[in-house]
């Protein structure tokens, strides 16, 4: 007894601020992973280093890694949310407040049960035949040879467009592709790509092209239908930075917190990497108390959505603004909670609450 706490006192004193239980737990894993998976902890390692490197404030906010692999395994963290909900610097209490990334797959299941909706929101495509009249553009889907005769009449209407696979997220493998230069190349591409979706591109308004205008700046809304009806919690702006034709954070796209109820932003902009913009870097643009266009009919839009699918009681709706008001770019039933990123709060005890409701 007397070695196990002169131990835990170790620990506490080394990582203050809650992680000595993190510290202890991790330890343990490394050892585990260096005694019977040898390349797993050079692997993770590796990727931990990196991640450290990118960070603003890299040597300043750099823990050890042991905090981080004890999070992992005690509160379901991954890096981003390691460092973006700022888990070193939390007590147990305030790391339990947060939807991490792996905890977020508990509630998927609790509040999307039905295969049929899982089915329908994993594919691009199907999600866009259900839901279609909210889109308000052409889509098709492109499975190969038996699809030329779609992709030719589509690549006459819409030369220039986007293509995305049909099952991936935040944003991988999503470019606009021009068929009017090197059309066999554009061709090939697609075909390299199949299956996978084409779309007309959607023209932004004004408002929302100012902020970065290579890429469409959107909104995801983590939406809930819950007792009392419908819930956004904790909405965002996400807007693209360089020449990025995406605005996800996992492409390095900003977070912007939005009150669901005004459609103003409420924060700074913030990344994944950590750093925090009170205006945006490549355009100037205040991030902080934009109002959000049309914000009442986006939540109408919301409400009408949320009705379609009675078995699916939370979507992560991703809408942009046009001159012909919000359309939808795509429905995610497994939408990542990080507008807790931009508010540095969690929203753990709100869906909670939401999910004893309906139970």
């Amino acid at each position: 007894m007397y070695i196990a706490a002169r131990f835990h006192k170790l620990f506490r004193n080394m990582h203050p601020n809650g992680n000595a239980l993190p510290a202890f737990v991790g330890s343990g894993v490394m050892l585990g992973m260096l005694l019977f998976k040898p390349q797993l902890y050079k692997e993770q390692k590796r990727k931990y280093n990196n991640y450290c490197e990118q960070m603003a404030d890299s040597e300043k906010r750099r823990v050890p890694w042991s905090v981080y692999v004890g999070c992992r395994m005690i509160y379901g963290t991954d890096l981003a949310d390691f460092y973006c909900y700022d888990y070193p610097n939390l007590s147990d209490a305030e790391r339990r407040t947060f939807v991490t990334d792996i905890g977020r797959q508990d509630y998927y299941e609790a509040f999307n049960h039905s295969r049929a909706g899982q089915e329908l929101f994993a594919n691009k495509y199907l999600t866009y035949m259900r839901y279609r009249p909210y889109y308000q553009r052409d889509i098709i889907m492109y499975r190969g040879e038996e699809s030329l005769d779609d992709l030719a009449v589509f690549l006459t209407s819409h030369p220039r467009f986007m293509i995305k696979p049909l099952n991936k997220y935040m944003g991988k493998g999503i470019a606009v592709l021009d068929s009017r230069g090197e059309k066999e190349e554009t061709l090939q591409r697609i075909k390299d790509a199949s299956p996978c979706v084409l779309e007309e591109l959607i023209i932004q308004s004004s408002t929302m092209k100012k902020l970065h205008p290579g890429s469409v700046n959107t909104v995801r809304v983590p939406t809930f239908r819950g007792k009392d009806g419908i819930q956004l919690v904790m909405p965002f702006l996400r807007v693209g930075v360089g020449d990025s034709v995406v605005d996800n954070a996992g492409a390095g796209g900003i977070l912007v917190a939005v009150d669901p109820e005004t459609g103003i932003t409420i924060s700074a902009g913030r990344n994944e990497l950590g750093y925090v913009f009170d205006n945006h870097p490549d355009t100037c643009q205040p991030l902080y108390g934009i109002q959000l266009p049309d914000w009442e009919n986006l939540k109408r839009i919301i409400g009408k959505l949320m009705m379609i699918e009675p078995d699916t009681r939370y979507v992560g709706w991703d809408l942009a603004h046009t001159d012909n008001g919000w359309v939808v770019v795509e429905g995610n039933d497994v939408g990542q909670f990080v507008g807790q990123i931009p508010l540095g709060k969690g929203c753990k005890e709100i869906v909670d609450q939401i999910l004893t409701e309906i139970q």
